[in-house]
């Protein structure tokens, strides 16, 4: 996963710029980007056995728009715009699709949502566990097209997706 985020990453930087971005914040595991006026977007790699990439996106308030650095206090408590995350999607599908098309051949990927179901974690014996290695995951595509989806463990609403 190391080798592939670091690729998404270069191609995520160039996107950025050609949107209009400022210089992204970059770290080993992590990185902030631009979106929009409205809306950055981070990407966290996750511990090295569980290889996947979170990828998210904020709502920022006007005061974060001069900052090079963004706080997480200057994030908004607004969702952000569903065209907005459209655009993420269709630029990580892509990315991905002609990554794996030239240089990881065998690798496959799905696009999901951490499971908001609360159900306790065995490994700590905690409802609604954060850590990475707890999390389960829901397709986003079947979230995306169906009104409930089954974890497992309960019936959820998929609205908040949609």
């Amino acid at each position: 996963a190391d080798g592939l985020f670091q690729r998404l990453i270069c191609r995520f930087i160039r996107w950025s710029q050609e949107l209009g971005g400022r210089n992204p914040v970059l770290f080993s595991n992590a990185a902030w980007f631009f979106l929009d006026q409205e809306h950055d977007c981070s990407f966290e790699l996750s511990a090295y056995r569980l290889a996947w990439i979170k990828v998210s996106v904020y709502r920022v308030t006007s005061s974060d728009l001069i900052s090079e650095h963004p706080p997480t206090s200057c994030l908004s408590s607004e969702p952000p715009d569903v065209a907005v995350v459209a655009k993420l999607r269709k630029f990580l599908e892509s990315t991905l699709e002609e990554i794996r098309q030239i240089w990881l051949k065998r690798v496959t990927f799905s696009l999901s949502v951490a499971c908001p179901c609360g159900v306790a974690c065995k490994r700590h014996s905690q409802e609604a566990c954060q850590q990475q290695e707890c999390l389960h995951f829901l397709s986003l595509d079947e979230c995306l097209s169906s009104k409930l989806v089954c974890c497992g463990h309960r019936r959820l609403k998929t609205a908040r997706w949609r």
